[in-house]
């Protein structure tokens, strides 16, 4: 005589409480969705009001104004000398495989005339790690007027970790 058994499978009602842990992260999952999808909206509205800002014609005088939020990313030409003992290298970094630093220069403007006298932080690229003393790249380290075309843009807040104030020396602002 064999034996047999019931291999049937029967469904088992949920109990509330997993029930309604499944509605409570499925209500979540849907408004996290949602989120993610107005979230799209907004940035893709953001790069093509920067994007627009970027393409656009060269800012004038006239538009110049101490709203950065008005004028951020928009292009200006200036004129003025770099103040070469400023000079400043930050993150390092690689591209194309070799290691490498962005130069950062102060320069005092002369050019428009109604910002003459004042200082501007240039970002001027890339170089690479073994052009980091000056001796090695005199061709960045031009004397008399420059002029420099570029992108306006604000200055970043400090991050959440440990960020030491500006000290300026009083006479390079």
């Amino acid at each position: 005589m064999t034996e047999t058994t019931d291999m049937r499978l029967r469904f088992r009602r949920p109990s509330l409480l997993s029930a309604g842990a499944a509605l409570v992260t499925f209500s979540l999952l849907c408004g996290l969705g949602t989120w993610q999808v107005q979230r799209l909206g907004w940035k893709e509205d953001l790069i093509d009001k920067r994007m627009a800002r970027i393409d656009g014609p060269l800012i004038t005088a006239a538009e110049l104004s101490s709203d950065l939020d008005a004028i951020e990313y928009r292009r200006l030409t200036v004129l003025g000398d770099y103040d070469h003992e400023t000079e400043m290298l930050l993150s390092a970094s690689k591209r194309e495989g070799t290691s490498g630093t962005n130069l950062v220069t102060l320069m005092r403007l002369t050019e428009p005339a109604f910002l003459a006298g004042q200082t501007l932080v240039v970002d001027r690229g890339y170089i690479p790690l073994d052009r980091r003393e000056p001796s090695s790249r005199p061709q960045t380290r031009q004397r008399g007027s420059v002029e420099v075309s570029g992108w306006i843009r604000k200055s970043w807040p400090p991050g959440l970790v440990f960020t030491p104030e500006n000290d300026f020396p009083a006479d390079t602002c």
